[in-house]
Formats: structure tokens, sequence, C-alpha cells
């Protein structure tokens, strides 16, 4: 298991997460404990040094203390942006360039939001009444069938309009030569072949993992080990199990545990996940969790820490009033068409809708918001469009020259994926092997790996093409895939 705990060597580190620590009432905590032991045997002052070490050290505190330092740790790594070995300063976005092109993109967005809320006469910010609130309660357990009309409502963008605006982001100091002749034209580090090897070497083939495992003994073993990490309470241990793949029946466990857990529009849900048969019971569970998500102000403090900067709106009747501004949505998450996709298939591992929402939240604002926000993050989207191309042009550099001759850029086919996690592509059993990888390494780089596998698995066909349509078909149903021995063959073989 890697030592998290070393980042906890700098002073500034270690103040901040002793600061934390305060704030969440950890030393209350602590401190209550050990009085509380004292009290109890009336221990003698001559005795009181001993008696206060033995009450932090007993099994439950330490846990609780390694478990919360890990948190925070973890939470600090996401801000700074450590990926591997990268690290970058604890702000919002320190480019120059991609600052320029995130304010445009968000002008954007609310350009195309007011023009919705024009056309469809519908108030941006608007308190609902007591009577619409009670009407709401009284639904919620049907609500998603209570939306008429919203087939009418039209997606702010979608994922090619993103990458279009991706693809225009240029450095000052952008050097054509040593691209590798592909959409971005962005001189940023990629991680190289040998260093993607190195951060998941735990995925070679000589490594036991929970798919291998079932063709041993029906993964009798492998749910033993994954029952003793519980067992142990330890979040590390939970995470580090992750890298292997989670046992379906404790997957939602090891999730909890990993992420440290205490335990769209709606039509966007309707047009997306619900025509899907294998969704279309939890079509309530997912109105209820993504109209809390989008109304959910508790999030806004996480921008401090994005190059985002959520959009603002005046509530009903005090337009240009500074007084009655306030953030739209709450939450200052702007769906795009296909949101509610990262969403489904989490609700194969919970039938309640407040859990649900625990886990969706902390996925969303751990791993996904990254893909959705133009920022130079070492787990941002525009370093991930980098690396795949980077990475394609190292494995498959014959392909990738064919692909573009006959006008099927390999970027253009492949941005879906990333942009959505696979979320759609994947069927769901592999597709939360996939996550279950991306929480144990806590990096979003697995993607542009898995889908440059998807390419070196499809070469012979995609070789055929003679057009950007067959291409496209080539690729266009994934659904049959295995995600293991593909990863495995780009890194290792």
């Amino acid at each position: 298991m890697e030592d998290w705990t070393s980042l906890c060597n700098d002073k500034d580190t270690e103040a901040i997460v002793l600061s934390k620590m305060r704030e969440i009432g950890l030393s209350a905590h602590l401190k209550y404990a050990v009085q509380s032991k004292i009290k109890d045997q009336n221990v003698q002052i001559s005795d009181l040094e001993e008696t206060v070490h033995a009450s932090v050290n007993t099994p439950e505190l330490q846990t609780l203390l390694k478990n919360a330092v890990y948190k925070e740790v973890i939470s600090l790594q996401n801000k700074v942006g450590i990926d591997g070995s990268e690290l970058r300063p604890l702000c919002k976005e320190p480019l120059d360039f991609v600052r320029v092109a995130e304010e445009e993109w968000e002008a954007t967005l609310r350009q195309g939001i007011n023009t919705l809320a024009i056309e469809k006469n519908l108030p941006l910010c608007k308190e609902r009444s007591p009577s619409e609130s009670e009407q709401l309660r009284r639904k919620w357990n049907s609500i998603g069938s209570n939306f008429p009309g919203l087939h009418e409502m039209n997606p702010i963008y979608s994922p090619k309009d993103f990458l279009e605006v991706l693809t225009r982001v240029r450095n000052s100091n952008y050097n054509p030569g040593v691209d590798c002749g592909g959409l971005m034209k962005l001189n940023v580090n990629v991680k190289s072949l040998t260093q993607l090897r190195m951060l998941f070497s735990s995925l070679h083939p000589s490594n036991l993992q929970m798919e291998n495992s079932l063709s041993r003994n029906g993964g009798v073993e492998y749910n033993e080990k994954a029952e003793k990490v519980l067992q142990h309470e330890l979040c590390p241990l939970a995470r580090e199990l992750c890298k292997g793949g989670c046992p379906v029946g404790l997957r939602r466990e090891l999730w909890g545990r990993a992420l440290t857990l205490n335990t769209s529009s709606p039509e966007d849900v309707k047009k997306i996940a619900a025509n899907d048969d294998n969704f279309f019971v939890f079509e309530d569970n997912m109105h209820q969790v993504l109209l809390c998500f989008l109304h959910d102000n508790t999030m806004l403090p996480h921008f401090d820490h994005l190059s985002v900067t959520p959009m603002k709106a005046f509530k009903t009747g005090h337009s240009g009033d500074p007084h009655y501004q306030t953030v739209y949505p709450p939450s200052g998450i702007i769906p795009f068409h296909g949101f509610s996709i990262f969403l489904a298939p989490l609700c194969f591992m919970f039938d309640r809708a407040d859990r649900l929402y625990a886990l969706f939240r902390e996925m969303y604002l751990r791993y996904f918001v990254h893909l959705h926000c133009i920022s130079s993050h070492p787990q941002g989207i525009l370093g991930l469009c980098c690396q795949f191309e980077h990475l394609l042009q190292c494995k498959q550099p014959e392909l990738t020259e064919h692909l573009r001759k006959i006008g099927a850029e390999p970027l253009r086919m492949a941005f879906d994926w990333l942009m959505t996690a696979f979320a759609g592509h994947l069927e769901t059993r592999q597709l939360l092997l996939l996550w279950d990888r991306i929480i144990g390494y806590n990096t979003l780089s697995l993607l542009p790996v898995m889908a440059v596998s998807v390419f070196e698995f499809r070469a012979t066909n995609l070789f055929k093409a003679t057009t950007l349509t067959e291409a496209e078909t080539v690729l266009s149903d994934l659904r049959c895939l295995n995600i293991l021995p593909l990863l495995q063959q780009t890194l290792f073989m």
C-alpha cells in the first residue's frame, strides 16, 4: 500500500490537516474520551500521562483518527492536483490562458440558459409557494412521473459542444513541433507509457484481480480478503483493495469506506436513463437524487479550488438588485445533455435515495467534476484528452495516421467516453469495475488508457474502415468488452 502519510511531512500540509481536525470536532472527541477514562478510573496525577496515552491508543480511537487524517490528506491531494508525482498550487486556476477559456465558456453557458429561460418564459430563481412545496412532498415517491412537458426543454450543451471549445484552447508558447498532430494544440505534461505502467502497476497480469479470482475458486478467496479489509475499518485498506476490483456484494461498503463516506434536470433523466430498460425502474430515485444535487448549496465551497465560477441569477421580481442575486443552480453545477447517465449505474448499488445521493455527490465532487470544466488540473478533461492522443500515437501510430487520413479524428470518436467516464457505453458490471479502479488509484488517468485500449482491440476493423461513418460503427458498441484484459494489453503488452 502506498504511503499516503508522506504528504503530511510538509509542515504547511500538517498545519492544514490539524486545523481540519479541530473544525470537524475530532480533537474534542479525543479529549472527551480521555476525560471519561480518567473520571471512570479515578486516575492519580502520577499516572495521568500514561493514562492519556493509553486512552487514545485504543483500536477504536486509532481507527477513527487514522481515517479522519486520511480523509483530509486525500481531500488536499485532490485540491492541489496530485496525480502520480504532479503538484500544482492551491488556487482556482494558475494558468491565465486556461482561466480565460473557462470564463468564455461560462459566458456561453449563461447566454444559453438565459435564452432558454426567455423562450420558455421560466424564471431562473423563484421561491416555491407553501402549496408548491407541499405538492412536491406529497409526490416525492413518484416524482419521476410528475414532470409534464419536459420533452420541450433543450439541453444547454452536449459533449460535442464542449469538445469544440476545448480544441480551441491554446497556450501562448505552444510549439506545434512537439505535439502528436491531434486536435489538442497544447504543450502539457502527459505521462509516458513507462510512467503509466508504474502508476497502475497493480493491474499487471501477475497480480490477483477480482475478475481472475472468479475463474479460480468462484471468488471465495478474494471475497474473504475483502471482508477482512472491511473488518479493519481502515479507509486506505479499502481503497487499496479497489485497485483489484470489488466483489459485487461488498462494493457498496468498500466504496463507502474508500471514499470516507459515513455510510441533470428531470428531463435529462427521462430522455437518457429512463429510455434504457435497465435503468427504468430507478427513475423516481434518480429524479430525487438529481433534484437534491442541483439544489445542494453545500457544494459551493468546493468551487474555491476549481476553475469554475458558479453562475448567478436574480430572484423573480428583483432583477438588477444585488441583494437578491443568488447562485443558479444552487449547487453551481450546470448539467449537460446526458448528465444523468453518471447516476444510473450507481442505482444498482443502493435502494435508498439518501444513501445513493451521498455516494453520487462524493463521486462527482472528487472525480467527475473535472470532466466538465476547463482547467489545468492533472485530472482535468484537457489533460485527459492530451493523454489519450499521446498514448494512442505511442501505441498505434499507423492506426492513428490511417484514421486521420479518412477524416476519423480519434479524439472526436473517443471524447464522449472520456467526458462520461464510459457511463452509458460499457456494460454496467464492467463500468463499475472500471470505477473501482478509479477510486482505488484515486485518479481519472485510467480513462484515456481505457479509451486507447478500445482502439487497440478494434484495430483490425478500424484499418478496414474507409470513411468516418464506418470507423464510428466499429466503435459504436462497447457493451461486450471486458475491461481488465484490455487495460492489461495496453499497459503491459
